[in-house]
């Protein structure tokens, strides 16, 4: 009896459980299970891909610009990159020391072209003739003026110039066959373009300060080309002696602010030489003409127009005049801050009183815009430079005409 009773509770008392047959068929089926792997989530061989796409990219990136220090080494190099840029924002001569060409410099107006001169020229397929008189400029000598006549004194860059259109089809010419042909104007007409390519509005201050006295204009037109005229309009002045002359402080702000713009990815080579294409340079010439002490110079320089046509009776119009990163929409508006320097220049001479045409406006109001730019180089062509002749002569010189002509 005592060893039945030990025996029953003999494996209690030892820990394990009893041997019996219904234990062992309990236990089988959880020993004869078969183990199973984990499969990542989409999730993490999403973020294995990224990361071995990351690390490949930055790789590359490196090689591209180890390399790169060696293929290009004036643009790796500061002192022959960064007046480059600067030449390349800048986009007016000579301004910087590096524009300064030996046998180009004129020492009044930073250069001039020859006088009587008659060049064809071929420009991006564009082939067109230029006649310039004896002082050096695309238009006719300076005559006695005639008995109740009428004079336009054009100023401004390559768009009044005419680069890539022929005598004929250039925004003076069109002008006086305009009025020529206006049975309201009753009195005779000429246009003067003393226009240059690549001057900037101080340069055309200094022209019109030079020889309106000799043309007697009744009107003086500003052709006003913000992608060109903003920066260098506020790096210039004109000297106590005549002379176009850049400013020390203002050049070196300009540079200082120039290097901020870039920020930390002007030290890369991959960057340098994609600073130096079109669009990055155009970006770069709104980015910074937008600030406050650029646009206040402009002010300064158009203020100046102002007071001179006053002093001396001539009225006094501005051309705001656009290219392709000022027209185009979609991408090109918010890759260009175009507005912030458009905006601010047109509002000030809707304070100034300064009669102005805005171009863009004209364009875009005609329909396709195309249709006046010749898109390769940005300069209007022969449709263009009319569009342009037509809506300076109905804003800014028939009211006065026809208003003088009547009763």
């Amino acid at each position: 009896m005592n060893d039945e009773t030990t025996n029953e509770f003999e494996p209690a008392a030892a820990g394990c459980q009893p041997h019996s047959r219904d234990a062992s068929k309990a236990v089988a089926p959880i020993m004869n299970v078969p183990e199973t792997t984990t499969r990542p989530s989409l999730g993490r061989k999403f973020l294995v891909w990224l990361m071995f796409l990351g690390c490949s990219l930055a790789l590359g990136v490196a090689v591209v610009e180890v390399a790169g220090r060696f293929l290009f080494r004036s643009v790796a190099d500061d002192a022959q990159y960064y007046p480059r840029l600067e030449a390349h924002v800048v986009r007016s001569a000579p301004i910087l020391e590096s524009t300064r060409k030996p046998g180009t410099f004129d020492i009044k107006f930073g250069y001039v072209l020859s006088p009587n001169t008659t060049l064809t020229e071929t420009r991006d397929g564009l082939k067109f003739t230029q006649h310039t008189n004896s002082l050096g400029f695309r238009t006719r000598e300076i005559e006695p003026r005639l008995p109740g006549e009428y004079r336009v004194l054009l100023v401004g860059d390559s768009f009044f110039y005419g680069i890539g259109v022929d005598e004929d089809e250039t925004i003076g010419v069109q002008l006086e066959r305009m009025a020529g042909s206006d049975p309201e104007i009753k009195r005779p007409f000429q246009v003067y373009n003393f226009a240059r390519s690549g001057y900037c509005s101080v340069q055309e201050l200094l022209v019109a300060c030079t020889y309106a006295a000799q043309i007697q204009p009744d009107v003086i037109i500003l052709g006003f080309f913000a992608a060109n005229d903003v920066i260098p309009n506020a790096l210039t002045r004109i000297d106590d002696e005549g002379h176009f002359a850049p400013v020390a402080e203002r050049v070196e702000r300009f540079r200082n602010n120039l290097r901020a713009e870039l920020g930390p990815w002007r030290h890369s080579v991959i960057f340098r030489i994609v600073s130096l294409t079109s669009p990055v340079g155009s970006r770069l010439v709104y980015r910074l003409g937008r600030q406050p002490w650029v646009l206040e110079q402009n002010y300064e320089v158009l203020r100046q127009f102002q007071r001179f046509c006053r002093d001396h009776g001539y009225r006094f119009g501005v051309v705001f005049q656009h290219t392709t990163d000022s027209l185009a929409h979609g991408w090109r508006a918010v890759f260009y801050p175009r507005d912030d320097v458009h905006r601010p220049l047109s509002a000030f001479c809707e304070r100034s009183g300064i009669p102005f045409v805005d171009m863009r406006r004209e364009f875009l109001k005609a329909g396709n815009w195309e249709q006046f730019i010749i898109m390769h180089d940005g300069h209007c062509n022969a449709r263009g430079a009319h569009k342009t002749a037509e809506a300076i002569n109905q804003q800014l010189i028939r009211p006065e005409l026809v208003c003088q002509a009547g009763p």
